[in-house]
């Protein structure tokens, strides 16, 4: 059995140096994998969301690796939204993975406030735009005022 202590504390210091930096950890991850250390590894995230609940990176590897509940998932995701919030440059990725597990569980009102929120941070993406015109139409929005919502929004933007 390898001695952990060295891993230990090259994973504090990613967790304290780069908390934002979700393919650096993905690296390290991988890293830990490759040398069977899979239990290993997703007990030391595990612990690390739990020291420090608003980390983006440490969110996004627990709701995509390492939850299994549902809910779980979801209150890292939006917590990884949160943390994105406040990077000099907000990232879309934990955005569309809450909006991907809202649209897979039909919850299509959820989806919608994703959306809003989506806007807000991100106000000139046309992917966003796009997502609320659908989430719009499945919410109970009729075609043509979910066109109209969107003809509106091009309109507005600079040839």
């Amino acid at each position: 059995m390898p001695n952990k202590a060295p891993m230990i504390e090259k994973l504090h210091k990613a967790f304290e140096l780069y908390p934002n930096d979700l393919e650096y950890h993905a690296k390290i991850i991988r890293e830990f994998l490759d040398q069977d250390q899979e239990e290993f590894i997703y007990d030391q995230y595990s612990q690390w969301i739990k020291v420090n609940p608003k980390a983006y990176a440490a969110n996004m590897i627990y709701a995509m690796l390492i939850a299994e509940d549902r809910q779980d998932i979801e209150t890292s995701l939006k917590n990884a939204c949160s943390a994105s919030r406040t990077m000099d440059t907000p990232l879309i990725l934990p955005y569309e993975k809450l909006l991907e597990l809202y649209e897979t569980d039909g919850r299509w009102r959820d989806a919608r406030m994703v959306c809003d929120e989506m806007l807000e941070v991100f106000p000139t993406d046309n992917f966003v735009r796009m997502k609320l015109c659908e989430v719009q139409i499945y919410n109970g929005t009729t075609p043509q005022d979910a066109y109209d919502t969107l003809k509106a929004y091009a309109s507005t933007l600079s040839p």
